[in-house]
C-alpha cells in the first residue's frame, strides 16, 4: 500500500504550481494593462469633451461660450492677444470678456480660459481647463490642435489667404480642434475633436 509521495512526483506537483503562478501572474499584469488603457483612453474622452463644451457652451455658464459671443476683440483690443490659431477673446454684451488659448502644443500642450469683466485676462489670469493634467493637447500628423476661421463663403482664412486678426469682419466660422492624448506615456492613443460655431449675431464686430 503506498503511503506517500515519491521524489519525482514532490518535484513535478512543485513545477506545476510554479508554472500556474508564473501564468497568473501575467495574465494579471496584461488584465492590468487593459484596464490602465481602458480608464486613461476613457479619461482623455472626458477631459477633451469637457474641454470643448467648456470653449464652445461656457462649461455651464452660457454666456462664457463662444455659441453666445456677440463680439469678437482683435489684438489690442482690451489688450486681447492677435486672433489667430492659438488665441481667441471674445464677449457678449451681458456677459465677460473669455480669452482661450489653445496652447501651442510644443510648449505646455492645454488648453487654458480666463474671464474678466473690465478687459482681457491677461497670461497670468488664465487657468487650465484639466486641473488634473491628465492629458496632453497635441499636433498629429493629420490634426492640429487650433483654432480656423471661415468665411461666409466656408472658405478657411489660411487658404484665401486672411488674416483673421485684421479681417474679422469676415469670419462667419470658427471651428475647433483638440487632439488629445493621455499624459500617461504607456497610453498612445490619440483622441480627435472637432466642433465648430457659427457666428450669427451680426454685432460680432464693432
Amino acid at each position: 500500500m503506498k503511503k506517500g509521495f515519491t521524489i519525482v512526483e514532490v518535484l513535478v506537483g512543485g513545477l506545476i504550481l510554479v508554472i500556474a503562478m508564473a501564468l497568473i501572474a501575467v495574465l494579471y499584469g496584461k488584465a492590468s494593462k487593459i484596464r490602465t488603457i481602458v480608464t486613461g483612453e476613457s479619461d482623455i474622452q472626458a477631459v477633451a469633451n469637457q474641454m470643448m463644451d467648456t470653449i464652445i457652451s461656457g462649461g455651464g455658464v452660457p454666456l462664457e461660450g463662444l455659441r453666445c459671443a456677440t463680439k469678437i476683440y482683435k489684438s489690442g483690443e482690451f489688450s486681447s492677444p492677435a486672433i489667430d490659431e492659438y488665441h481667441l477673446t471674445f464677449g457678449n454684451v451681458d456677459g465677460p470678456f473669455v480669452r482661450i488659448d489653445i496652447l501651442d502644443p510644443a510648449t505646455e500642450e492645454t488648453v487654458k480660459k480666463g474671464t474678466k469683466s473690465s478687459s482681457t485676462p491677461s497670461s497670468g489670469e488664465i487657468s487650465d481647463l484639466d486641473f488634473n493634467k491628465k492629458i496632453d493637447i497635441v499636433n498629429t500628423a493629420t490634426n492640429n490642435s487650433c483654432f480656423r476661421y471661415y468665411d461666409q463663403q466656408d472658405r478657411e482664412f489660411s487658404a484665401i489667404p486672411l488674416n483673421p486678426d485684421t479681417n474679422r469682419d469676415k469670419i462667419s466660422k470658427i471651428m475647433i480642434c483638440l487632439a488629445a492624448r493621455s499624459s500617461l506615456s504607456a497610453i498612445s492613443r490619440t483622441i480627435i475633436l472637432y466642433n465648430s460655431v457659427t457666428i450669427r449675431n451680426i454685432y460680432h464686430i464693432d
